[in-house]
């Protein structure tokens, strides 16, 4: 009987923690490419600008309340590997409602307005920017 409870708690706990909203402490960018997909294949590549790299951070700064920790897997659209760290980095994956932040072992999500993921493909020079 202790074991099912000990479970049970186990999986409120888990699921409690998946369905929090919580702040995303996002690592300064330091650099960075953007790769840009088309129907699975890599279209077109490019490393980014010190501006853009400030655009980044400045997007990821001002939405950093509302992300989700998630456990899904996202066929890429636009990605971009992101340096914080000597021989670091994150994915930032961007979707046309939602942006999927990748850092070692865990990942969130932030459902976003179309317009506020087009800034940041926009920043980050993606050709499918709106």
């Amino acid at each position: 009987m202790q074991r099912m409870r000990s479970a049970l708690s186990v999986i409120a706990l888990v699921a409690l923690l998946i369905g929090c909203s919580s702040r995303l402490d996002a690592a300064n960018v330091t650099g960075g490419r953007l790769l840009a997909y088309s129907k699975g294949a890599v279209e077109s590549e490019h490393v980014l600008t010190a501006e853009q790299i400030a655009h980044v951070n400045s997007w990821l700064a001002t939405h950093s309340d509302g992300w989700e920790f998630d456990a899904a897997s996202y066929a890429p659209e636009t990605l971009a590997y992101l340096e914080v760290r000597e021989g670091q980095s994150v994915g930032l994956y961007v979707y046309d409602q939602s942006v999927v932040y990748v850092s070692g072992t865990y990942q969130r999500v932030r459902r976003s307005k179309v317009d506020e993921t087009d800034a940041l493909k926009r920043a980050l020079g993606a050709p499918d920017a709106g």
